[in-house]
């Protein structure tokens, strides 16, 4: 399991986190009920996860949730594509339900 700490971990790459899981694509996608284009897209860094998908992959992949949304976040894009308001906004909700967790789980953390 990819374990890290915002503070003590250099973020990983959505395909750094593939590559790590030793499964193939097909696999993945068959395992969280994907499209294999769409796992592809996400390990080429060409799409971003919904949470709903980062939600899925996470427990495919055995990492943290938030491992993944990292992930996906520090991802650099290719120069043709403009990142997309609904990308940002699917980091803030992911963000959003991140922090409610930890908050139920973990009161005095809050």
């Amino acid at each position: 399991m990819i374990s890290t700490t915002p503070a003590t971990t250099p973020s990983v790459t959505m395909s750094e986190i593939i590559e790590h899981s030793g499964k193939s694509l097909a696999q993945i996608a068959r395992e969280s009920d994907l499209s294999l284009s769409h796992v592809s897209r996400l390990r080429s860094h060409t799409r971003l996860p919904s949470v709903q998908t980062a939600a899925k992959l996470a427990v495919v992949l055995d990492v943290p949730l938030a491992t993944l949304i990292q992930a996906a976040a520090a991802t650099e894009r290719p120069a043709r594509q403009r990142p997309r308001p609904a990308a940002l906004q699917v980091l803030k909700d992911a963000e959003r339900v991140l922090t409610q967790q930890v908050r139920s789980t973990h009161p005095k953390a809050a």
